[in-house]
């Protein structure tokens, strides 16, 4: 077994993801963390009525995910080490581009409807430092 190199507690204050870093990780649990997205995704694109294309897990430096105007969405393996509540609020926002390509009010509205907590979750989501 591996020994997997955590991040650590930032000195910006932010704290670490806890995810080790992504050439650390097997193919098994590269495949995990994959599953795991796309069930989520699934879900939330059942109760929100949106279809995406293309589900991509990705180490990006700046983003938590995004989502492309042909419908492809992207996460950062990183929220897989989070809380599940910070996950979720992510793929709610992707899934809300789906009806929005900006961040209106309209979307905003969308991103409430199915995350009430989304305030909370976003600002949460800046105590996080990406690596």
């Amino acid at each position: 077994m591996q020994k997997l190199d955590f991040v650590r507690q930032k000195s910006d204050n932010r704290r670490g993801t806890g995810a080790p870093a992504i050439e650390c990780l097997s193919n098994q649990e590269l495949d995990n963390i994959k599953d795991t997205f796309e069930k989520r995704v699934q879900f939330y694109c059942d109760i929100m009525n949106v279809s995406v294309g293309r589900i991509t897990i990705r180490n990006q430096k700046t983003r938590w995910g995004s989502c492309s105007s042909k419908g492809n969405v992207n996460f950062n393996y990183q929220l897989y080490y989070m809380p599940q509540e910070l996950m979720d609020y992510v793929i709610v926002h992707e899934l809300s581009h789906r009806r929005y390509m900006n961040h209106s009010a309209e979307f905003w509205a969308e991103v409430e409807k199915y995350c009430p907590e989304y305030r909370t979750y976003r600002k949460q989501l800046k105590e996080y430092e990406l690596t």
